[in-house]
């Protein structure tokens, strides 16, 4: 199972990257290259996760749009489609970085729908054990009609018990403390 990161909390996105995203979508798959770039989208939104002084260096104007965007591109194999290259050109110059995460997220998460794959956020107290997510995985496969499931983890200690999945702009929360917050609320009916 492939870990798909991006920086959104949810997979709502703002109408910028949806529109960004569809527009690298459609041009992949004109251009045939649509299975290529799709797993290479995934890990440059890994690698702007763990790198957060990144989006701020494409920020730098004083720096031209095609080096900030050609050090992103130096991440890619050598043998990347242009296509991302230059539309990794074309968000920089148009001054859209802060948007580069969903983005990229966006395009990733439309790609995999149409191949019956979804990216499901899970965010957790405690990280998934493998038979939990084997759980997770099948459940949410039969529910939403998926071929397969990419997670994407996010462990919050404040969260004490239970989880929330998000997909698909769905957003499940099964924490102890809405489980508490909905008791409250019905006893206080009482």
């Amino acid at each position: 199972m492939m870990m798909m990161s991006s920086s959104t909390t949810n997979t709502t996105f703002s109408a910028v990257a949806k529109q960004y995203a569809t527009s690298l979508y459609e041009l992949a798959k004109e251009q045939s290259v649509l299975k290529a770039i799709t797993p290479l989208v995934g890990v440059l939104s890994q690698v702007i996760e763990k790198t957060p002084e990144l989006i701020p260096f494409l920020a730098n104007a004083t720096i031209s749009a095609e080096k900030r965007a050609g050090i992103l591109i130096e991440l890619l194999p050598s043998d990347t489609p242009d296509v991302l290259g230059r539309f990794l050109t074309l968000v920089i110059e148009n001054n859209r970085h802060d948007e580069l995460p969903d983005i990229l997220a966006c395009f990733y998460a439309k790609a995999e729908a149409l191949d019956g794959i979804g990216l499901v956020e899970v965010t957790t107290a405690f990280p998934l054990t493998s038979t939990l997510k084997k759980s997770l995985e099948t459940a949410l496969k039969t529910r939403f009609s998926l071929k397969s499931i990419h997670f994407k983890e996010t462990v919050d200690s404040s969260l004490k018990a239970g989880l929330v999945l998000t997909y698909n702009g769905q957003r499940l929360d099964a924490t102890l403390q809405t489980r508490l917050t909905q008791l409250q609320k019905t006893l206080q009916q009482i």
